[in-house]
């Protein structure tokens, strides 16, 4: 109920309650819709009424991430490759993935060791390119769609989480590993905050 409060907020409109979200993370707005990836969906909703307009099944995910609408409107959202562990909570077992959804169809577009539990993604102008930031890794990777290559275009503390790009091309990043708040900057990372 917390994060649909939070989309309430954010879509200024009163959503139908009933619902049923299983783990949302990110979320991405492309026209009046709403999209919200969702353990192994993607669902989307009317960003004025909150009206359910689909749920796009992703049958290999295991842990859909964050999501970001590409320069064509293409959508994509990052699979972080982990399960639920009695022990530790979720455990990574990959394999780490990008998936394009067009058409309401999910397809792989990217998978790859590299990603190392891939978490946030957005498309950064200034790049021409996603950046993807991982949780289980620290490298900040650009990454072309049709492209296999991914491209380090700094790091990180370590576990991190939400990316989104600044409008003067500066990358604001999260981390779990220091609770901290950063800037990148042409490959150099400056904490903003911590503790949070």
């Amino acid at each position: 109920n917390r994060l649909v409060d939070i989309v309430e907020k954010i879509a200024g409109v009163k959503l139908k309650r009933s619902y049923k979200l299983d783990a949302p993370k990110g979320m991405a707005i492309k026209g009046d819709t709403l999209w919200v990836a969702d353990v192994d969906a993607v669902r989307a909703f009317n960003k004025r009424t909150g009206a359910v307009i689909a749920s796009v099944t992703v049958p290999q995910a295991k842990f859909l991430n964050d999501i970001a609408v590409g320069p064509d409107g293409t959508l994509y959202t990052t699979d972080t490759g982990v399960i639920p562990d009695p022990k530790t909570g979720l455990k990574h077992t990959g394999p780490d993935r990008v998936y394009q959804i067009k058409g309401r169809k999910a397809t792989v577009a990217l998978e790859s060791p590299q990603l190392a539990g891939p978490n946030g993604i957005a498309w950064v102008q200034d790049e021409d390119a996603f950046v993807i930031v991982p949780f289980f890794g620290s490298s900040i990777m650009a990454w072309k769609p049709g492209s296999k290559e991914l491209r380090s275009i700094g790091s990180g503390p370590g576990q991190l989480d939400g990316v989104e790009p600044l409008d003067d091309g500066r990358l604001l990043i999260t981390s779990w590993a220091d609770s901290s708040l950063f800037i990148l900057d042409k490959g150099r990372n400056t904490r903003v905050a911590t503790g949070i």
